[in-house]
């Protein structure tokens, strides 16, 4: 299990951005990490599975265009992905399914989503169109929260109270409560918080 957490938007608090990542530090005890752009900020906890080398640690960069990868979960296929990848002349530096997304996805598209097979949620920031795009497993084996604030700030993380705490959205949504109380449920399009 790791960890990861995000935002992206002008003015962003960098400095309560970072301690967001201590919150989640029981997802990911082997290596933290912190990476930012002028309008993007991503946060990781890692916990080593695959290629245990600190080459593999997120935020995850390259040298091809600058964007940036947080991952948590595992592509059972991306040995099978990274063949197809290598066979069209892609290098590799690790060993690790997390670059194997991130050239997927620089390959396919939002497609390659469809070709893994596992259990994610991720977050890759592209800084030449300076879009943000998330994505989850079919199941949502893998957690991922988000929400945007008044001022056009968007934040995501792999835990409710990790989002709560960046952008500061506390207020609790009574139709949601009532919901939740009622069906131990929330219906579509509450939620807990306003």
């Amino acid at each position: 299990m790791c960890g990861i957490v995000g935002a992206v938007g002008i003015n962003l608090d960098f400095v309560s951005l970072d301690k967001s990542v201590k919150l989640l530090q029981h997802r990911g005890p082997d290596a933290n990490g912190k990476w930012r752009s002028s309008n993007c900020w991503l946060g990781h906890t890692r916990l080593s599975i695959l290629d245990l080398n600190e080459r593999s640690n997120q935020p995850f960069t390259d040298y091809v265009d600058d964007c940036a990868l947080v991952f948590n979960g595992e592509i059972y296929n991306f040995i099978e992905l990274k063949n197809t990848l290598l066979k069209d002349g892609i290098s590799f530096r690790t060993n690790s399914d997390t670059e194997v997304i991130l050239h997927s996805w620089r390959k396919w598209g939002n497609e390659c989503f469809g070709k893994f097979k596992g259990m994610f949620a991720l977050a890759i920031w592209n800084p030449t169109k300076n879009e943000l795009t998330l994505a989850r497993d079919r199941f949502g084996e893998k957690p991922l929260y988000y929400t945007k604030t008044a001022n056009n700030q968007f934040f995501f993380s792999s835990e409710f109270r990790t989002t709560i705490h960046i952008s500061n959205q506390n207020q609790i949504c009574l139709s949601g409560l009532n919901d939740f109380l009622f069906f131990n449920y929330i219906a579509s399009p509450n939620s807990l918080i306003k």
